[in-house]
């Protein structure tokens, strides 16, 4: 650089250690440069935008310093001059008071407000389908899409909105909201879309648990304790003659238990909305990040202790507060593994737990062949593969369950209404067929003259 056209526009103490504080001061104060004025200008801005703030030496931040000391940051070593990722430290600082900002007027609304819920409640995982490519995995259709962003940023249905007030299913008096509640939390609907939306997210659980060696719905593991004939002449399947059968078994590795029991459970807001029910009744549940999935999976170890003694009173002849030979198998395995997902998309505390462990082992196995530089560099790379295709899903999943079940809403106008709705369902299945033929080839055999049964799979 020119010295005279550095002292002109800069002054000569610009690299003057003992001046470092002010090291702009001559430029901001004194220069005759046309710069002078757009850059003072821009860091007042700036400043305005983070709300002004005070110097704390304690939690420096760039802009809480005048435009005289610009790019000067209190660190380890006193005043030090910020190198790396100069442009993020100053959007960070802005983003953090804006987003303040943001959540003090969610605030003022009723924490009832599904707007004010899915502001608080949606997290990391539910917010993955935003950016996420369509792949194999996390691939949506259009309407799916609208869906999955009416739920996420709290707004009515786009599919609901011109049938809201008619009577869905047959039983009770429950009516269609704009929202769509009514057709996901009621669960005697004809279809079984809880079933199947929890089913779907266990096997994508399951495709990525592979590295951990799991076993998806395993059986006999408690059914050898039952001797009593009358159990096993029971008019149920194999399956459902198991005891208890949890959704995944974690083999266990050079431990005394047996195994770790892992067990899925995917939860809706109630039919009339947040503010009633059993998940999202109470304040803190709308208001707090995976409170409420965090209280559904805690309830599981429970639930297991229970049908394991009922188990065993009514089948193995224990008495009433003794401890049965299921109940003492189940201790054996250890702590149920809970995992949750909600209305919103959310999950619970575990299911960052169960995203490290899979990252782990995927990386131990694969880092070199990927051409990671380190086994950390892998695992964060697994981790966010991994927390996409939870969190598409758990979206995914829920817009499904409510497009599937549109087909319950009464319409006893034969119109053109009742009509675009056949069609709209018709269209639905047939293009969601398509589309998993296209991306699964052989695995799924389609027929397009068949609009009106299932896909067969071999």
């Amino acid at each position: 650089m020119c010295p005279e056209l550095g002292a002109w526009l800069h002054g000569p103490a610009l690299h003057d250690d003992d001046r470092r504080a002010e090291r702009l001061k001559f430029f901001t104060e004194e220069s005759e440069s046309p710069l002078r004025g757009a850059f003072t200008t821009a860091w007042s801005e700036m400043r305005g935008r983070a709300g002004n703030p005070e110097l704390n030496p304690d939690d420096a931040h760039p802009l809480d310093y005048p435009a005289k000391s610009a790019g000067v940051l209190h660190g380890d070593l006193d005043l030090e001059l910020i190198k790396e990722k100069f442009q993020r430290e100053f959007t960070h600082q802005i983003e953090d008071v804006l987003f303040c900002q943001l959540r003090e007027d969610f605030k003022q609304l009723d924490w009832k407000d599904m707007r004010s819920a899915a502001f608080f409640v949606v997290g990391n995982y539910a917010r993955q389908f935003i950016n996420a490519l369509p792949m194999m995995d996390t691939w949506c259709l259009g309407d799916e899409l609208a869906e999955m962003y009416a739920t996420y940023f709290g707004v009515p249905s786009p599919a609901c909105a011109q049938y809201v007030g008619r009577r869905v299913g047959t039983r009770g008096d429950v009516v269609l909201d704009a929202y769509g509640h009514a057709l996901t939390s009621t669960r005697w609907l004809r279809g079984n879309g809880h079933k199947m939306r929890h089913d779907h997210f266990k096997w994508v659980l399951g495709r990525i648990m592979e590295v951990l060696n799991v076993t998806v719905e395993p059986a006999g593991l408690f059914s050898d304790l039952i001797p009593a004939a009358a159990y096993w002449q029971q008019s149920k399947s194999e399956l459902q003659r198991q005891g208890l059968r949890p959704d995944f078994l974690i083999p266990a590795a050079g431990s005394f238990r047996r195994g770790e029991l892992v067990e899925l459970k995917t939860f809706s807001v109630s039919a009339i909305g947040v503010g009633s029910g059993s998940r999202y009744k109470y304040g803190k549940s709308a208001r707090e990040r995976r409170h409420a999935a965090n209280q559904r999976a805690r309830r599981i170890q429970n639930v297991y202790k229970n049908k394991a003694r009922a188990l065993d009173r009514r089948w193995c002849g224990t008495q009433a507060g003794a401890q049965g030979p299921i109940e003492r198998r189940l201790i054996q395995y250890g702590p149920v593994f809970g995992l949750a997902v909600g209305g919103f998309g959310e999950v619970n505390d575990n299911m960052d737990v169960l995203v490290s462990r899979c990252a782990t082992r995927a990386a131990e196995s694969k880092w070199r062949l990927m051409g990671a530089n380190s086994l950390a560099e892998a695992k964060q790379t697994f981790k966010a593969r991994i927390r996409r295709s939870i969190g598409v899903e758990g979206a995914r999943g829920l817009a499904r369950h409510r497009l599937g079940n549109l087909v319950q809403v009464h319409n006893f106008n034969r119109g053109p209404s009742a009509c675009a709705l056949r069609q709209r369902e018709k269209a639905f299945y047939y293009d969601a067929r398509e589309a998993h033929y296209i991306r699964f080839g052989p695995r799924a055999w389609f027929d397009p003259d068949m609009r009106g049964r299932n896909s067969h799979h071999f």
